[in-house]
């Protein structure tokens, strides 16, 4: 008994590892999650912000992905003035494995139909991650990486 118990456990396992995300697709009767990234701009040695005022953008794009893969799910958020931090937030993401690209535009040529980073803005990738329940992120000033 105990080896038919072992044997189904390893045969779960080996079907979630093997990345089976349809199957469960279908047990989660098509619910929709949100995905909320809090992000503290970039500082300098000096401790000076980077970015205040620049818009950052970011993009949730399937796994493997990188900075020009296109985007499943995307959005933008300003860095204020007055404080260091963002907040952008994905909505209606079905459960799936994903790569996050998130990139703040220090130039001012991007834009939410053009979600590809350039020299000199600052990059952060996270993933891959597997998206079954509402969650939050958050992303620090020492996470950032400019982009050569």
């Amino acid at each position: 008994m105990k080896e038919k118990i072992l044997l189904a456990l390893l045969v779960v396992l080996a079907l979630v590892l093997s990345g089976c995300e349809k199957l469960l697709s279908s047990l989660d009767g098509g619910k929709t999650y949100t995905f909320e990234v809090t992000m503290y701009q970039p500082i300098n040695e000096y401790g000076q912000r980077l970015a205040s005022g620049k818009m950052v953008y970011g993009k949730l794009v399937a796994r493997g992905g990188d900075v020009s893969s296109p985007a499943l799910y995307s959005g933008s958020a300003q860095f204020p003035w007055d404080s260091g931090t963002a907040k952008l937030t994905f909505t209606k993401i079905t459960n799936g494995t994903y790569m996050m690209i998130l990139f703040i535009d220090m130039n001012g040529n991007a834009s939410s139909t053009y979600l590809i980073p350039d020299s000199g803005d600052y990059v952060y990738k996270f993933g891959p991650f597997y998206v079954f329940t509402n969650f939050s992120y958050v992303v620090t000033e020492y996470n950032w990486k400019l982009q050569q």
